[in-house]
């Protein structure tokens, strides 16, 4: 019997036990529900509130006296509230006398300035309580609040005293199923607060333009997601609000008017427009296209410009940028656009590479921008949108660096001044020292440059023009190149020369100006911080088939080109060509150093797909068709061997001189097997490195080298 009874108490323990597991499975499971269906509610209420947000400043940022969205579709969970704050003393309190709940204290981040605030209700999911704020620290109570500092008011429709007595709606609650009929007046209970005060806010009284409502009361802008637990069915949900923003001309005081999107609002919406002449920007762009398939291209770019002022923040489809685009640049190119019509004409450019930033016609619109500033003699925001273009990699890219050159030497000259003046100067320097050539060496060269540089500038229309100006130019730019090597202007006098030439066709002479460059100088960098070494060897590959084979075989680029990476290393495919050509210039600058002939760069990895960070430069990021990473290490001659942190400072020196301080990002590995580096083009502020597989700060990893040497 004693055995029996043992046997028993062990099932029963075994029950007992398989019992608690079902129970703690089943809260687990119900506990993760509840809590996935309150935190996925949460994330709806604030995605919901943000598009508000973005609505009302959209409505903000017009210049029109009145400007409205008729539909926009809002989400509230039962525990969430949005209130309005009007714009006044930080202190003011917003009081709700419709769900018979405590108000709410404006917080303390608002300021003085008009307000929109999501608070989570302190009831709770299952709890009932009149006090709805916290009080105590109303700083901290919103979930979030966005200020409107062109907004004074923020109300809404008192919708208890609603006029049409026994209006029946079906409502829909926030998960779509629908409810019983309610009453208007007890289904909008859930939007709107206690009046406003009669001095700041009597609609009807203050601003005739709101007589379309009728006897309607206005009140403070509440949003509730319920009004009480007991008033299960009252779930604000998912509605459609109107928002207007609104002028008044009686008070210059702006108003935000948010309401429930019925036919009252919207016959209200009618009578303003009819007053005061809003057209909302679908309607815009619906005339823009119609006013285009009439070809009436002068009248369609006329409401363009209208409708960018009063909608900033909106955008055309992208067919009519096209078509206004192609009429703008034929005209331009015809002579036929007039002036203050171009900054309109940039502003349209603009806003399509904006709003279609990835877009296969993105680098066209940006090389229209370069050509429209050119036009309006805005150099300098002429080469930056042609210098976008180039790095873009499109076919403009080619004719955009063109113009990159020709911009460099206007925007070089245009610091002058009177140019006659300018002539004279530099010409008594070069006569006053012409018998102390060797004191006065680059003072005789600079003088020399910039007399060449302004009679090829005096090329352009827009330039005064003296006699002779191409022979004046190649006169002075030659003296430079060929009398002046050692000066800090002779790479740019030859590769100047070379493109003068290059321009007038004859090749011959264009290969032996960028062949002086490739023969004689290990790196080039010109006046204007550009790379000429890179600029130079392009130009010459693409003249080569039109070159005298003698003039070929006179140019010896070992001096530049070392052993050069390239596309033919697999290890580099699809890795942007300005990195490689950026990996050629270090790698030359640290051959040029007797002590470090022979260095190579050793590439371990270019382009990836995985097996490195989210978002690295080494992955492909459509719609780019390349990668911006390598990492490699220095491989020397044998005999050879610098400590690590002897080549790290090396590499900095070289990135120094290159001038590419604020345009590669670098990254050191003391731990690696062999010693190396990541190169990519984030510029200055990319600067780290890894020990073993930690990251660290840039000087700890450079310090743990500095101590590996001297251990």
């Amino acid at each position: 019997m004693i055995q029996i009874k043992r046997a028993e108490i062990g099932l029963m323990e075994i029950v007992a036990l398989i019992l608690g597991i079902i129970v703690i499975i089943v809260s687990t499971t119900v506990i993760e529900g509840i809590a996935g269906t309150i935190f996925g509610k949460e994330q709806d209420t604030l995605k919901s509130y943000q598009g508000l947000v973005q609505h009302i400043q959209k409505l903000q940022s017009s210049q029109e006296q009145f400007v409205a969205e008729k539909s926009t579709a809002v989400f509230v969970d039962k525990d969430y509230i949005i209130v309005g704050y009007n714009k006044g003393p930080k202190t003011a309190t917003v009081n709700d006398d419709i769900c018979k709940l405590e108000g709410a204290t404006k917080p303390d981040i608002c300021g003085d300035r008009a307000c929109l605030c999501l608070h989570k209700r302190n009831t709770g999911f299952f709890i009932d309580s009149n006090d709805d704020f916290d009080k105590a620290n109303p700083s901290i109570n919103p979930l979030q609040c966005d200020t409107f500092d062109k907004v004074d008011y923020i109300f809404t429709i008192y919708y208890n005293e609603d006029p049409v007595d026994g209006y029946i709606e079906v409502y829909s609650n926030e998960d779509y199923n629908l409810r019983n009929a309610v009453p208007m007046a007890v289904y909008k209970n859930l939007l709107g607060g206690d009046f406003m005060p009669p001095d700041q806010t009597d609609y009807t009284r203050k601003a005739s333009a709101y007589s379309p409502l009728g006897d309607f009361r206005f009140a403070n802008f509440f949003v509730y997601g319920r009004c009480s637990y007991k008033s299960s069915d009252m779930n604000f949900g998912a509605q459609s609000l109107y928002i207007e923003r609104f002028i008044n001309p009686e008070d210059k005081k702006t108003y935000l008017f948010i309401a429930y999107s019925d036919q009252t609002v919207l016959n209200h919406y009618n009578e303003m427009r009819k007053k005061y002449g809003q057209r909302t920007a679908k309607e815009y762009g619906d005339a823009i296209g119609s006013l285009l398939s009439q070809q009436q291209f002068e009248q369609a770019f006329n409401l363009f410009a209208e409708f960018r002022q009063r909608y900033p923040y909106y955008n055309l489809s992208k067919d009519r940028y096209l078509k206004l685009s192609e009429y703008l640049m034929t005209s331009l190119h015809n002579n036929d656009i007039e002036e203050p019509q171009l900054q309109n004409a940039v502003n349209l450019h603009e806003d399509f590479v904006k709003f279609y930033p990835n877009d296969p016609d993105a680098a066209k619109f940006l090389f229209n921008i370069g050509e429209l500033y050119y036009e309006m003699e805005d150099y300098e925001k002429a080469k930056s949108a042609f210098k976008r273009v180039v790095s873009t990699k499109s076919p403009l890219a080619a004719e955009a660096s063109d113009y990159v050159d020709e911009l460099n030497v206007l925007i070089y000259v245009s610091n002058e001044g009177d140019y006659q003046q300018a002539i004279e100067k530099y010409q008594g320097i070069i006569q006053r020292y012409r018998f102390q050539e060797s004191e006065y060496y680059d003072e005789i060269a600079e003088a020399h440059f910039k007399l060449g540089m302004i009679y090829l500038a005096s090329r352009n229309p827009k330039f005064w023009i003296p006699e002779q100006p191409e022979q004046l130019l190649t006169d002075e730019l030659e003296e430079v190149a060929d009398r002046f090597p050692e000066s800090p202007y002779a790479t740019d006098a030859a590769y100047q020369l070379g493109t003068f030439y290059q321009q007038n066709e004859d090749y011959d002479l264009a290969c032996f100006y960028y062949g002086q460059i490739l023969s004689n100088y290990v790196t080039a960098t010109s006046v204007f911080g550009e790379d000429l070494s890179t600029k130079a060897q392009k130009k010459f590959e693409s003249l080569k088939q039109y070159c005298d084979p003698d003039q070929l075989d006179s140019v010896d680029t070992s001096a530049t080109t070392g052993t050069p990476l390239s596309y033919a290393n697999p290890k580099l495919a699809n890795v942007d060509p300005d990195l490689i050509d950026i990996l050629n210039r270090l790698q030359n600058r640290l051959q040029s150093d007797t002590a470090w002939q022979g260095v190579t760069f050793v590439i371990h990895e270019g382009c990836a797909t995985t097996g490195h960070a989210e978002n690295s430069y080494h992955y492909i990021t459509p719609p780019s068709t390349y990668c911006n990473a390598v990492d490699y290490h220095l491989q020397f001659p044998e005999g050879i061997n610098p400590p690590y942190f002897d080549q790290i400072a090396r590499v900095e020196a070289a990135i120094q001189q290159e001038r590419l301080v604020n345009d590669v990002g670098l990254g050191i590995y003391p731990t690696w097997n062999s010693k190396g580096f990541h190169l990519d083009n984030r510029g200055r502020d990319a600067r780290w490195g890894f020990i073993y597989k930690k990251q660290v700060g840039y000087d700890e990893a450079r310090d743990y080298a500095r101590n590996l040497a001297t251990a």
